[in-house]
């Protein structure tokens, strides 16, 4: 059997993902684990040309 090292949280900066995010928190520190966090930008949001780009 495998152990989990670290937990990945994706986020999107909604009030849904952020008490996600505050429950992977605990889970994490309780079981002693890292945590990762993942914030898919989509390519129409920086486009070559874009200040954000």
């Amino acid at each position: 059997m495998t152990s989990t090292k670290a937990i990945l949280v994706p986020i999107d900066f909604s009030e849904t993902s952020a008490q996600a995010l505050e429950y992977a928190k605990e889970f994490a520190r309780r079981f002693e684990k890292g945590l990762h966090l993942l914030h898919v930008v989509s390519d129409a949001d920086v486009s070559p040309g874009t200040e954000a780009f």
